[in-house]
């Protein structure tokens, strides 16, 4: 799913330090008419990850990552599969499902974190 318009992303010339992000302009149009319920900022650090586990959720709602730094070896995974979501790229996550991420490269991989509930 790829919705995003008009999307700039900063330099980052100190990857992997700790850091100001500075500012980020996203024009996002929702691929659903609702309310944001939850909006977050998350951070893995090189060779962190965040194990198999489901998130507490509400039916009806729906999730989306939207990743804001990012690299190839920093993977989102369900069950035995595990695949990159790419600068510039929105996917919708499934958080009731068993699910879990790793930063295998040498940069920070921060994702924004959207929860929609429709109106």
């Amino acid at each position: 799913m790829n919705n995003l318009k008009d999307i700039t992303f900063p330099e980052t010339p100190n990857a992997g330090q700790d850091r100001e992000l500075t500012t980020v302009s996203v024009h996002w149009e929702p691929p659903i008419e609702g309310n944001v319920v939850k909006q977050l900022l998350s951070r893995l650090r090189p060779g962190e990850s965040c194990g198999k586990h489901v998130d507490k959720w509400t039916p009806g709602r729906r999730r989306f990552h939207i990743p804001i730094e990012t690299n190839q070896k920093a993977v989102f995974c369900y069950e035995d599969d595990c695949f990159h979501i790419p600068q510039g790229e929105i996917f919708e996550v499934f958080p009731d499902v068993p699910h879990w991420v790793e930063n295998n490269g040498t940069t920070d991989r921060i994702h924004w974190i959207i929860d929609l509930a429709p109106e």
